[in-house]
């Protein structure tokens, strides 16, 4: 079974799914390849619809974002 998350907050809707796609578009664009990631933490602020994310590699590297990706 797949659940499906929806985040509302007005005026802000956002589905869990579509915030991960966002978060993993963004690190393969900066040229983290998903494969190296050992953990990956989301932070998403419905107030303003920012979505903020720290993903640590297998070998101990951290990266996240410090501009807000927006959904």
């Amino acid at each position: 079974m797949k659940a499906n998350i929806q985040i509302q907050s007005n005026p802000f809707i956002a589905n869990a799914d579509d915030i991960e796609l966002i978060v993993k578009t963004h690190l393969k664009a900066s040229d983290i390849k998903l494969e190296t990631i050992d953990e990956l933490d989301i932070y998403y602020k419905p107030y303003d619809g920012s979505i903020y994310y720290v993903a640590t590699t297998v070998d101990g590297q951290t990266f996240k974002n410090v501009q807000p990706l927006f959904i």
